[in-house]
């Protein structure tokens, strides 16, 4: 019997006519349920069977014999195939979508994406994802426009979970209820109202938003009441300076203080953008929305 290495492994019985053993003549070659071939011999003195057996290659030492193996260049002792089942290629080696990343790794499978770009970090990439942001809107309805038209056109970011930056997704701002952050504008980052907390003053600056409204809200903008942007650097009775920046976010401390009355008839918590001045009226506004909760 001999083997030739070249390509699949093939064995040809040589002089079939000739004793291997003795005088056990080769009877038959085939290859068993392990993957291993086997030749079996006839002895002739005695009338007997005898089995010979070799291990064919393991091309990739993974302890899964080539014949059997569902990627024999790859380790895989698991022979996982569970992203395609239906086809014989095992998912360590298998790329029907040709990006170069096996089904094994691919956040897309089914869809090109060497980047493997991930935006909200699931279980899937932004080529397949249908909310690459995961804020739950769907990004065939966010339009990316700035102008919110209604839930099928919502003109926000569809990379951005938080288009306008003001705490409150873009899903919630979109829904129906306003008391979980809805019936707002997602693009416009002044209807929720939601402000540190406790006030941001020199004497404390631990104040900060917490993505729902309540009275410690109203009690920390109170504490700005009588700042304004005309006088910037000029402290109320409270030491609050409207043009301070105690929590180095890059805003003017009395902006987060200082909203407009909503201008929506019947829609009291959608407030409007800063006038630069924080009175009384803008404690109100807070307080129109207080229990508001975007978590």
């Amino acid at each position: 019997m001999a083997y030739s290495p070249a390509g699949t492994p093939r064995w040809t019985i040589i002089n079939p006519g000739v004793p291997w053993f003795g005088s056990g003549y080769p009877a038959s070659i085939g290859i068993d349920s392990t993957g291993a071939i086997y030749v079996t011999t006839f002895d002739t003195s005695v009338g007997t069977l005898s089995k010979y057996s070799k291990a064919v290659a393991d091309t990739d030492g993974d302890g899964v014999s080539d014949t059997t193996d569902n990627c024999p260049n790859v380790a895989n002792p698991g022979q996982a195939n569970a992203v395609h089942p239906l086809t014989t290629a095992g998912d360590a080696c298998e790329d029907p979508d040709a990006d170069g990343v096996v089904d094994a790794a691919d956040n897309c499978p089914d869809s090109a994406n060497a980047n493997q770009l991930n935006t909200d970090g699931d279980a899937m990439g932004n080529a397949c994802d249908p909310d690459d942001d995961n804020d739950g809107l769907l990004d065939v309805v966010e339009t990316n426009t700035g102008v919110f038209v209604d839930a099928t056109n919502t003109g926000t970011d569809p990379l951005k979970a938080d288009t306008d930056g003001d705490g409150c997704g873009d899903g919630k701002e979109a829904g129906p209820d306003h008391g979980a952050g809805g019936e707002r504008d997602p693009n416009s980052k002044w209807d929720f109202f939601d402000v540190p907390a406790p006030a941001l003053r020199p004497s404390n600056m631990t104040g900060t938003r917490d993505k729902i409204i309540k009275l410690s809200d109203v009690l920390a903008d109170l504490q700005y009441v009588g700042t304004s942007a005309a006088m910037p650097g000029t402290p109320n009775a409270n030491g609050a300076m409207y043009g301070s920046d105690l929590n180095g976010n890059g805003i003017a401390d009395g902006v987060e203080y200082d909203r407009t009355p909503s201008t929506t008839p019947g829609q009291p918590w959608r407030s409007g953008p800063p006038n630069g001045t924080v009175t009384l009226g803008d404690v109100l506004t807070v307080l129109a929305q207080v229990g508001t909760n975007c978590n």
